[in-house]
């Protein structure tokens, strides 16, 4: 489970601790965004480098219960479609719009 911040401070022990779980019989891993209160591009560059790590070994990554704050980031980043997301029970399917840029 992912706690607190999620940024230039925290993103070694982020990579070390999906190293540590990454192993040729791991087909998903799940990192659990319910205690994620704050994420920079840093961090959102953490989840890309762990999910790289990941793929090296055949597994994917699902993002599971992040916050609407961290679904409206990947949605302001273009990134809503990199990870598989398991929504927390409580929010809606669709994640609020930013604005339409057509």
């Amino acid at each position: 489970m992912l706690n607190g911040d999620l940024d230039m401070l925290t993103r070694d022990q982020v990579m070390a601790a999906v190293r540590s779980v990454l192993s040729d019989s791991v087909d998903s891993l799940v990192l659990r965004c319910a205690g994620v209160t704050f994420m920079d591009s840093t961090g959102m560059t953490a989840l890309m480098m762990s999910t790289r790590e990941a793929q090296r070994f055949g597994a994917t990554v699902v993002l599971e219960e992040p916050s609407a704050k961290i679904i409206k980031l990947l949605a302001v980043t273009g990134m809503q479609d990199f990870w598989p997301v398991r929504p927390a029970p409580d929010m809606p399917e669709e994640p609020e719009r930013v604005g339409d840029v057509s």
